[in-house]
Protein backbone atom coordinates (compact mmCIF):
# COMPACT_ATOMS: atom_id res chain seq x y z
CA UNK A 1 0.00 0.00 0.00
CA UNK A 2 1.62 3.76 -0.89
CA UNK A 3 0.96 6.64 0.82
CA UNK A 4 -1.86 7.62 -1.79
CA UNK A 5 -3.60 4.54 -1.39
CA UNK A 6 -3.74 5.56 2.33
CA UNK A 7 -4.96 8.84 1.37
CA UNK A 8 -7.15 8.14 -0.63
CA UNK A 9 -9.19 5.39 1.77
CA UNK A 10 -8.82 8.22 4.72
CA UNK A 11 -10.64 10.43 2.20
CA UNK A 12 -13.41 7.86 1.40
CA UNK A 13 -13.67 7.09 5.17
CA UNK A 14 -14.16 11.11 6.13
CA UNK A 15 -16.35 10.91 3.04
CA UNK A 16 -18.75 8.33 4.31
CA UNK A 17 -18.66 9.56 7.81
CA UNK A 18 -20.04 12.67 6.62
CA UNK A 19 -22.84 10.95 4.61
CA UNK A 20 -23.41 8.95 7.40
CA UNK A 21 -23.47 12.04 9.93
CA UNK A 22 -20.78 9.95 12.00
CA UNK A 23 -18.12 12.25 13.43
CA UNK A 24 -14.57 11.26 13.51
CA UNK A 25 -12.74 12.51 16.58
CA UNK A 26 -9.56 13.86 14.61
CA UNK A 27 -8.36 15.13 18.35
CA UNK A 28 -8.19 11.78 19.08
CA UNK A 29 -6.31 10.02 16.15
CA UNK A 30 -2.62 9.27 16.05
CA UNK A 31 -0.33 8.20 13.56
CA UNK A 32 1.62 4.78 14.49
CA UNK A 33 3.97 3.09 12.02
CA UNK A 34 4.52 -0.55 12.19
CA UNK A 35 7.75 -1.78 11.19
CA UNK A 36 10.52 -4.42 12.51
CA UNK A 37 12.69 -1.67 11.37
CA UNK A 38 14.78 0.30 14.34
CA UNK A 39 14.96 3.29 11.93
CA UNK A 40 12.70 3.89 8.99
CA UNK A 41 14.00 6.23 6.20
CA UNK A 42 11.89 9.48 6.16
CA UNK A 43 11.63 8.91 2.22
CA UNK A 44 9.42 5.92 3.17
CA UNK A 45 6.84 7.83 5.70
CA UNK A 46 3.77 8.59 4.03
CA UNK A 47 2.28 11.37 3.45
CA UNK A 48 -0.55 11.39 5.44
CA UNK A 49 -0.20 13.84 8.56
CA UNK A 50 -3.67 15.16 9.32
CA UNK A 51 -7.73 14.19 9.48
CA UNK A 52 -10.30 17.37 8.75
CA UNK A 53 -7.39 19.69 9.44
CA UNK A 54 -6.50 18.41 12.32
CA UNK A 55 -2.38 17.34 12.43
CA UNK A 56 -1.95 14.15 13.97
CA UNK A 57 1.00 13.15 16.37
CA UNK A 58 3.12 10.20 15.32
CA UNK A 59 3.74 7.93 18.53
CA UNK A 60 5.64 4.61 19.44
CA UNK A 61 2.95 3.28 20.99
CA UNK A 62 -0.51 3.36 21.50
CA UNK A 63 -3.41 2.22 24.00
CA UNK A 64 -6.44 1.32 22.65
CA UNK A 65 -9.09 -0.99 24.31
CA UNK A 66 -7.06 -1.17 27.55
CA UNK A 67 -4.09 -3.02 25.14
CA UNK A 68 -0.80 -1.24 24.81
CA UNK A 69 0.93 -2.03 21.34
CA UNK A 70 3.96 -0.31 20.32
CA UNK A 71 5.50 0.17 16.53
CA UNK A 72 7.15 -3.93 16.33
CA UNK A 73 3.44 -4.93 17.25
CA UNK A 74 5.35 -6.25 20.49
CA UNK A 75 3.50 -6.60 23.63
CA UNK A 76 5.60 -6.12 25.88
CA UNK A 77 4.65 -3.11 27.81
CA UNK A 78 0.71 -4.37 28.34
CA UNK A 79 2.32 -7.74 29.79
CA UNK A 80 4.82 -5.60 32.26
CA UNK A 81 1.75 -3.63 32.85
CA UNK A 82 -0.50 -6.74 33.80
CA UNK A 83 2.21 -8.13 36.01
CA UNK A 84 3.02 -4.87 38.25
CA UNK A 85 -0.88 -4.49 38.41
CA UNK A 86 -0.99 -8.47 39.47
CA UNK A 87 2.06 -7.96 41.59
CA UNK A 88 0.14 -5.42 43.64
Amino acid sequence: MTSQDLNVAIDRLLLWSSQWQLKIASEKCLILRISNHRRISSCLHPTYNSINGHLLNTVSEVRDLAVIVDSSLKFDKHISLIVRKAQQ
